[in-house]
């Protein structure tokens, strides 16, 4: 595999990290995505999937600060205002919901 060739590849471990949510492994989920955040911080991508994972862990203001470094990495990419969006509304704050639907859906 990529990773037994190249063990710092961020994207790879990215990647492998992203997969396990689907399996109900959030814990080696998360622990994989700050891995390749570690080795390589301007990600975006990254930090949206770790906004995703927070999410799913209940921990809401880890996943806000995750979906926000997402942006503030890359303005024009639109997952994490889905994300925030999504976030936002099930805190209970639709207007800010609204807000980051309506740049996620201009994007």
């Amino acid at each position: 595999t990529i990773l037994k060739k190249e063990p710092k590849n961020a994207d790879a471990i990215h990647l492998l990290g992203a997969c396990y949510p689907e399996k109900g492994d959030t814990e080696k989920a998360k622990k994989l995505t700050l891995k390749a955040i570690k080795l390589h911080s301007n990600v975006p991508n990254a930090y949206y999937t770790l906004g995703r994972i927070h999410m799913a862990m209940g921990a809401q203001a880890d996943a806000h600060k995750a979906f926000s470094t997402a942006i503030s990495q890359s303005a024009d990419f639109s997952a994490p205002y889905h994300g925030l969006a999504q976030l936002c509304q099930a805190m209970g704050n639709i207007a800010e919901a609204i807000q980051h639907y309506k740049v996620y859906l201009k994007l």
